[in-house]
């Protein structure tokens, strides 16, 4: 009876080191931000409609403009997404490692928003085909987080600077002398 007992212990013990160790996961990143925007006019004016801010510890904090008004949302990252950002983004300048087309192909044109990311000293303003593969697969998982709009999550207004954010991504927008114009569809008539 002692031996069932002491190995009861045991495996219980190195249960709770197990889930203690997956819980402690965190991003190589003190934060990393993520912005949709779309401009106006020949001078560029920043329209931020989704700015979503992701601490080490993998919470996403959402401010999202959209189709319901503004509203604010707090997600957090499965281990297994955070594992692949800390996989995707290692070493200097891994964001333009990422960046590998800077035109559209020969008659394509991109009717999408722009988009924004930025952790540590590296910022990056790009569109979807532009980036590796790698990259969306990884982006497109963060989209679903993002824009999921989970009544359960809704938080009060984080008092986000979005003016500040807008600042920072217009000087990288700026700089970004690659970004594609943004042409709409034609109408169905």
């Amino acid at each position: 009876m002692k031996a069932f007992k002491l190995q009861i212990i045991l495996f219980l013990t190195i249960l709770s080191f197990s889930v203690n160790a997956q819980q402690h996961l965190k991003l190589n990143f003190k934060r990393i931000d993520l912005t949709y925007y779309q401009t106006n006019g020949n001078q560029p004016k920043i329209n931020v409609t989704v700015y979503a801010q992701i601490n080490q510890y993998g919470i996403v904090t959402v401010h999202l403009n959209g189709n319901n008004g503004l509203k604010f949302y707090r997600y957090q990252l499965s281990n297994e997404l955070m594992s692949q950002i800390n996989s995707l983004m290692i070493g200097k300048k891994s964001l333009q490692k990422q960046l590998v087309k800077t035109k559209m192909d020969a008659g394509k044109h991109y009717a999408g928003n722009y988009n924004f990311i930025a952790f540590d000293n590296e910022e990056l303003c790009f569109v979807e085909p532009y980036m590796s593969n790698a990259f969306n697969v990884i982006y497109n998982q963060l989209e679903d987080v993002i824009l999921k709009q989970s009544e359960n999550a809704e938080i009060d207004n984080p008092k986000f600077r979005v003016k500040e954010i807008e600042k920072r991504v217009l000087i990288e927008h700026k700089k970004s002398n690659y970004l594609p114009k943004i042409v709409q569809s034609p109408s169905i008539k």
